[in-house]
């Protein structure tokens, strides 16, 4: 069994809750600078048929595995159990330990309403937590990013300590990119993390599944029940993901 897990040559990390936890912890509270993604069968098969969005993969420090096709798939080609974490639930725990520390989230992205209102149950829900929402912000990426100098300058002026970037779309990468591009400019930034639907589960906007479904991995079943357009994204993360991975376990043992 891989120490670490790995889909076309693009490691995850292997964590249990207290692990991740610690990892959280350090992050926030150490000097440095630490990019996170939550990598999810969709994504990771952008990456496989887009070289430039792996290299940005690559360039994260921390991806943390999101989606029931992971674990599923990481049995299937002998890399062992792999722990799901999803989104929504990491950033909740990166605000639980902030708050911790009176410490400073923004909300990059989101539908404006949604960002705000998430941002306060996040600081109802976590005393000592201070949350900004930018969830108007305007951002495009079409070969180089389109945004204005305002946005950049308004992030500096706020000096977060944790950057929280939902900016979904553009082949399940942009948020990625944008936290790799640009949150070597912020230095009061310890944490970047790409939280993608997240803001709308916390706002309330989009209901979670029951506890139950969470648990035993078929969260993306209710999702797609309440958004029947999701049906080509749960066919890539529970068909096409699987199929080109365990391929390409195989092609590389034959090597």
């Amino acid at each position: 069994m891989r120490t670490t897990p790995e889909f076309f040559e693009i490691p995850l990390d292997r964590f249990t809750q207290k692990s991740l936890e610690m990892r959280l912890q350090t992050a926030l509270s150490e000097p440095g600078q630490t990019l996170i993604a939550t990598p999810n069968p969709e994504m990771l098969y952008a990456a496989y048929r887009d070289q430039g969005i792996a290299r940005m993969l690559r360039r994260i420090h921390v991806r943390i595995p999101d989606g029931f096709g992971l674990t599923l798939v990481s049995k299937l080609t002998g890399q062992g159990p792999l722990r799901r974490f999803p989104g929504v639930d990491v950033l909740l725990d990166i605000c639980r330990l902030a708050a911790q520390n009176n410490q400073h989230v923004l909300l990059l992205g989101g539908w404006g309403k949604d960002a705000a209102k998430a941002a306060e149950v996040l600081e109802a829900a976590f005393p000592g937590l201070r949350v900004t929402a930018l969830g108007d912000a305007t951002v495009h990426w079409d070969g180089e990013w389109q945004q204005p100098q305002e946005l950049l300058d308004t992030i500096h002026a706020a000096r977060p300590d944790v950057l929280a970037v939902a900016l979904g779309g553009a082949g399940y990468s942009r948020q990625e990119r944008w936290i790799v591009d640009h949150a070597p400019q912020f230095p009061t930034v310890r944490l970047a993390i790409g939280v993608g639907g997240a803001v709308d589960m916390i706002s309330g906007r989009t209901k979670r599944a029951p506890k139950w479904m969470q648990q035993i991995g078929i969260e993306w079943l209710w999702r797609l029940m309440r958004q029947p357009t999701r049906l080509n994204r749960i066919f890539t993360a529970l068909v096409r993901f699987p199929i080109a991975a365990i391929s390409d376990r195989l092609a590389a043992n034959r090597h």
